[in-house]
């Protein structure tokens, strides 16, 4: 009993070690990218939205999409493998996978300013409109999402996985709504329950876990 005990407590203690490097990995690479986001959220001038908004936005395609297909493919590493994880391999996740989630990223960039100058352009049209533009950009969030999962799962042509992502929401809608928004709570529910601990292991495990239920999906599927 003390031998499974301590046993658990080797491997738990394995783990989040492997959180606390990996988050440090993804934090220091999209370094620019949490600066202008926090001095965004932390701005009270509208003039200073104008600058640092333009400044952001080129950045999600070069560094934030690919820092995340890097980081789900290290969670998929270590869900799937039992081996000592090497950081080495979230270094070359995020070159091996640069181009497809670098693409990935630049549409969902540009759809959503899109997307937000439409808005903005009919704040004072029918709330109709608005509300199709939220679900449209809630959806496009989604096949952004599980797009890059299925980056960092298969080795396939990126129209192939952006098509297997369409199919996964379109058929299972249930579960790809749901665990998106868990991952959204997930998150949410970290950063408020401590600021230090969500910047220790917030991001990566809030995709550890999202990507453990859809390992148990692709499982599901695979036995029907």
């Amino acid at each position: 009993m003390a031998g499974k005990s301590y046993l658990v407590l080797y491997e738990l203690s394995r783990l989040i070690i492997n959180f606390i490097l990996l988050n440090f990995l993804w934090g220091l690479m999209n370094l620019p990218v949490l600066i202008l986001f926090f001095q965004i959220a932390l701005t009270d001038e509208v003039s200073a939205l104008f600058i640092l908004i333009p400044l952001l936005t080129p950045l999600l395609p070069i560094l934030f999409f690919p820092g995340l297909q890097a980081l789900m493919s290290s969670s998929r590493d270590l869900l799937v493998n039992e081996a000592v994880f090497n950081p080495r391999l979230f270094f070359s996740s995020f070159k091996s996978g640069y181009k497809n989630s670098f693409l990935i990223g630049m549409g969902f960039t540009s759809l959503v300013t899109l997307i937000g100058g439409v808005f903005y352009l009919s704040m004072d049209a029918h709330v109709f409109v608005q509300l199709l533009l939220s679900v449209l950009l809630f959806y496009i969030s989604i096949v952004t999402f599980y797009g890059l999962i299925m980056e960092s799962h298969y080795k396939m042509p990126l129209l192939w996985k952006l098509k297997q992502a369409i199919i996964l929401i379109l058929k299972y809608p249930f579960f790809s709504i749901l665990t998106f928004i868990f991952y959204l709570m997930l998150h949410f529910i970290i950063f408020t329950v401590n600021i230090v601990l969500y910047s220790l292991l917030g991001n990566i495990l809030t995709l550890y876990a999202t990507y453990h239920l859809f390992l148990r999906k692709l499982n599901a599927i695979s036995s029907d």
